[in-house]
C-alpha cells in the first residue's frame, strides 16, 4: 500500500491501513509527513485567522481585560496599563508570526507526546512490546485527521469572527465566554478530537493484536483525564 493510498484510506478504511502498518517495516514517513502537513496547516490557519479584524479585536479585548484586572488588583497603575496597551498595538503585527512559530512547535511536541502515549498504552497497558518508532507511526497517521480539522476550524473562525469556535457542541452556544469551564468542556467534545481518539484505538488494537475494544478504554480514559484537567484549569483561572 503506497503512502498516498494510506493517507486516503485512513479516512475511509482505517482498519486496513493499520493492518498494513502492523505487518510493514518501520517507515518514518508515516509520522513525519503528517507532522509536516499539520505544521503547514497551523501556520496557514494562524496567518489567515489573524487577518480577520474581529479576531484581532477579540485578542486585543482579552489582553485589555487582563490588564484591567491587574489594575484592579493593584499590580499596575492606569498609566502603566495604557503604556502596555500601546506597546501591544504596535507589536500586534507580529502576532501571526509568533503564533505560527508557537503553533508549529506545539505540533512537534504533541506528535512525540502522542507517540509516547501510544507506546505506554501498548507496552504497559496492553502489555505488548511495541517499538517507539511504530508507536509514532500509529499516532502520526491518526494525527493526519487534524489537517482537515484545522481547515474546518478556520472556516468557522472566518464565519463567526472568533477563535472560540470548533466542530463541537459549543457551536450551539455562541455566547459562551472564551476560556470558561463549559466552553472548555464542550471543546473537548470536538468531532476531530474524538475521531483521533478512535483512530488511535484502532491502530493500537491492530498493531498489538489486542483489538479495538481493548485499546479504546485506554485512549478514552486519557482523553477524559486531559479534558478534565483542562476544565479544572479553566475553572481555576476563569474564576480569578
Amino acid at each position: 500500500m503506497s503512502l498516498g493510498l494510506r493517507f486516503v484510506n485512513l479516512f475511509v478504511a482505517p482498519s486496513e491501513v493499520y493492518e498494513y502498518l502492523a505487518k510493514a517495516p518501520a517507515n518514518p514517513l508515516n509520522w513525519a509527513l503528517p507532522l509536516l502537513l499539520n505544521c503547514i496547516a497551523i501556520v496557514a490557519f494562524t496567518i489567515m485567522a489573524f487577518s480577520v479584524p474581529a479576531v484581532v479585536q477579540e485578542t486585543r479585548d482579552a489582553q485589555a481585560k487582563a490588564l484591567d484586572k491587574m489594575v484592579a488588583d493593584g499590580k499596575l497603575t492606569a498609566e502603566q496599563r495604557n503604556q502596555q496597551v500601546e506597546a501591544m498595538e504596535k507589536f500586534s503585527i507580529f502576532i501571526p508570526i509568533v503564533g505560527s512559530i508557537a503553533g508549529a512547535i506545539s505540533m512537534v511536541l504533541f506528535a512525540f507526546l502522542a507517540g509516547g502515549l501510544v507506546w505506554l498504552v501498548s507496552n504497559k497497558g496492553l502489555r505488548v512490546a511495541v517499538e517507539f518508532s511504530k508507536s509514532m507511526e500509529i499516532s502520526g497517521l491518526a494525527g493526519l485527521i487534524s489537517v482537515p480539522g484545522t481547515v474546518v476550524k478556520l472556516a468557522l473562525v472566518m464565519l463567526r469572527g472568533t477563535l472560540n469556535v470548533g466542530l463541537n457542541p459549543g457551536l450551539l452556544f455562541p455566547e459562551l465566554p472564551m476560556g470558561s469551564p463549559l466552553a472548555t468542556a464542550l471543546a473537548g467534545l470536538d468531532f476531530f478530537i474524538l475521531w483521533t481518539v478512535i483512530l488511535l484505538a484502532v491502530g493500537t488494537g491492530k498493531v498489538t493484536r489486542r483489538g479495538f475494544t481493548s485499546a479504546l478504554p485506554w485512549f478514552g480514559g486519557i482523553w477524559f483525564v486531559f479534558t478534565g484537567l483542562a476544565v479544572a484549569w479553566s475553572a481555576f483561572t476563569y474564576s480569578k
